[in-house]
């Protein structure tokens, strides 16, 4: 029988929490199941280090998490709108173009950390990661409508704070 530890408790408490908001049901049937297939992907499915530690910082950095995700829904709402701007105004003159943004997440986790980074740009409207350079810490992005040519100003513009949050959450 396999024994019980804090990191299995960790993504259990994540896993039956994203049930939960995804679901969207608090009645008590809902519930039960949550906790049937919480329990069971946990037990199952949940073995790699990668998701034990994962887990771990989420719950145990929930501040950060909240601040993260209101900090991408607030990126994400103003983004479509200006993509909507754009659309509804074809007359728009965009400037298009494939920047080399540096990040700085520190050398710990430094994959997971660039991981959650691109795909917060790439689930951003108007920009998309296109690759990334891991010893080199950098991120290719192809940016819809480029509003500058200053390296720091662009940084700023598309990461925001995204990689000050990110790198509270695995700190």
């Amino acid at each position: 029988m396999r024994r019980i530890n804090k990191e299995d408790i960790f993504a259990f408490i994540l896993l039956y929490t994203v049930w939960i908001v995804v679901s969207g049901n608090l009645s008590l049937s809902s519930l039960i199941l949550g906790i049937i297939v919480a329990g069971t992907i946990d037990f199952v499915i949940v073995h790699s280090s990668f998701t034990r530690m994962l887990s771990k910082k989420v719950i145990t950095k929930f501040v950060f998490l909240i601040w993260y995700i209101l900090v991408v829904g607030k990126e994400v709402f103003i983004a479509s709108y200006k993509i909507a701007y754009y659309v509804i105004n074809p007359k728009t003159s965009l400037k298009p173009a494939i920047v080399k943004v540096p990040v700085k997440l520190g050398k710990e986790d430094r994959l997971i950390k660039l991981t959650i980074l691109a795909n917060t740009i790439t689930f951003t409207p108007g920009t998309v990661t296109l690759d990334s350079d891991i010893n080199r810490n950098e991120l290719y992005i192809h940016w819809l409508n480029i509003q500058s040519n200053d390296n720091k100003e662009i940084k700023k513009m598309i990461l925001g704070d995204f990689e000050i949050i990110i790198r509270r959450i695995f700190k």
